[in-house]
Order: structure tokens, then C-alpha cells, then sequence
């Protein structure tokens, strides 16, 4: 058993979408985050992983495995602020929902 989200049929729809990037989130980040992001960076598969949207039972296993994900070359970020730069133009009506949660 393996426990990573990779798969040919995964990938081969990435590619086929032309998508460069994807946004990883979930709990146990040793396990199926960990193992999720090298499938996705060893086909050249941008990854970003908000801190606050994955998980595990000890903080300091969570926090050693996203170092050692980010000198692998994973982008860390956090959820508000990957949401941010997904949202060219605050004054756009579909933002809205973004701006009344996040910018209290």
C-alpha cells in the first residue's frame, strides 16, 4: 500500500489540463503528504502546501517534514495567502466571499 494521491491517470489529466501547479492539502503529513508531493516533484509538478490545511498527531513531525518538503523544492504558504495570489483584483464581485472572510 502505498499513500500517496499519484497516479498515471491522475497525472495524465494534469498534463492533459496543461496544469503546472496544485495545491496539496490533508492530514498526516509524513505519510500522504509527504509521499504525494515527491510522486508530483519528481514529474515536475509544482507543489504548494498550505501549513494550515495539513496535518499530523505531532506538531513537531509536521513541522520537520514540511522543511524537509520545502528544501525538496515544495512551495510552504499558508491557505489565505495562496487563495490571495489566485485572486488578481479584490474588487472583482467573484472575490468577495475571499475579502469579507480572510480581511476582517
Amino acid at each position: 500500500n502505498r499513500y500517496s494521491l499519484y497516479s498515471p491517470d491522475i497525472l495524465y489529466n494534469i498534463k492533459n489540463e496543461n496544469i503546472n501547479n496544485i495545491i496539496l492539502t490533508g492530514v498526516e503529513t509524513p505519510w500522504c503528504i509527504a509521499q504525494t508531493t515527491i510522486d508530483f516533484l519528481n514529474v515536475n509538478i509544482n507543489v504548494h502546501i498550505p501549513v494550515d490545511a495539513v496535518g499530523c498527531q505531532n506538531e513537531k513531525e509536521n513541522e520537520i517534514t514540511l522543511n524537509r518538503l520545502q528544501s525538496f523544492g515544495a512551495h510552504i504558504c499558508t491557505t489565505k495567502g495562496i487563495i490571495a495570489e489566485c485572486i488578481p483584483d479584490v474588487e472583482d464581485p467573484s472575490a468577495k466571499w475571499f475579502v469579507t472572510k480572510y480581511n476582517k
